[in-house]
Order: C-alpha cells, then sequence, then structure tokens
C-alpha cells in the first residue's frame, strides 16, 4: 500500500501481505469458476483475511487461520456458514457476513501470555514504589 508519493505506508504492516492475499484469492476463484457447484451456494469471497471458496447452502467452510496475525495458531482453522439459503452467515449483532476466527486462539498460549504480563505489570509497579521511595528518602535528607 503505497501514498501518491510512492512511500510505503505504516498504518498497517500487514498491508502487502493481505493484498497479495486477496490477488491469489482472486485467481483461485477465477480458476475455480468453470468447476462451481450444482444448487444453491454461497460464492466465493475474500473476508481481509482468507479466501473462502464457494460453498453448497447448508455446509461450513473451513481455512487455515491467517499467520500473520499475532495470537491465532496457524495449524488451527476458522470457519465460514454458508446457510440453507445460499448466503453467508451474518453476525446477529452487526448484521455483517462474519467468518468465525475464535477458534484460531490457543487459549493455553493466551492464558500463559496474560500471566506473563501481569508478572511485567507488576515488576514495573514495584520499580515504580522503589524509585518513588528512594526520590522521598533523597528529598528528606537533602534538605
Amino acid at each position: 500500500m503505497s501514498d501518491e508519493t510512492g512511500n510505503q505506508s505504516f498504518l498497517d504492516p500487514h498491508a502487502e501481505l493481505v493484498n497479495s492475499r486477496y490477488l491469489q484469492c482472486l485467481t483461485t476463484i477465477n480458476e475455480s469458476l468453470s468447476r462451481s457447484l450444482q444448487g444453491l451456494q454461497c460464492e466465493a469471497t475474500f473476508d481481509g483475511w482468507s479466501c473462502w471458496p464457494a460453498t453448497s447452502a447448508g455446509e461450513t467452510a473451513f481455512a487455515p487461520c491467517p499467520h500473520f496475525i499475532t495470537g491465532f495458531d496457524p495449524n488451527r482453522l476458522a470457519h465460514k456458514e454458508c446457510t440453507e439459503n445460499g448466503t453467508w452467515f451474518r453476525h446477529p449483532e452487526s448484521g455483517q457476513i462474519w467468518s468465525n476466527y475464535t477458534t484460531c486462539v490457543n487459549l493455553d498460549d493466551l492464558n500463559l501470555r496474560q500471566q506473563v504480563n501481569n508478572i511485567y505489570q507488576a515488576g514495573y509497579f514495584i520499580s515504580l514504589l522503589a524509585l518513588l521511595l528512594s526520590l522521598f528518602i533523597l528529598s528528606y535528607f537533602k534538605f
């Protein structure tokens, strides 16, 4: 992703990777048009992270979890539901077409990372207290 001067955009470090995946998805979709499914189906699509194949109504499509999203396990599978009427499932709260990436998170790894972050925060707090105490002692004896 570049601006009008040709400089790389620093807003999204994954923009180039996502764009590459999008172009690869379009190629895959174009190649699969000749082998389209019979009957009611959800169209092949790209949701911004993954390419989803055309899927028969009432079926579930699976795709590997994106490797470039922190906390996602690329060995797991995300899924997308094709409803009985041949449309992709829409999230009940947002009304947007929804791909389920919740299965991509390794909860054991997430809990471990949260525990490590809590240890860091406790260490920072103790360090701040020690610094404030030392400043108090220094100012007490200086005056």
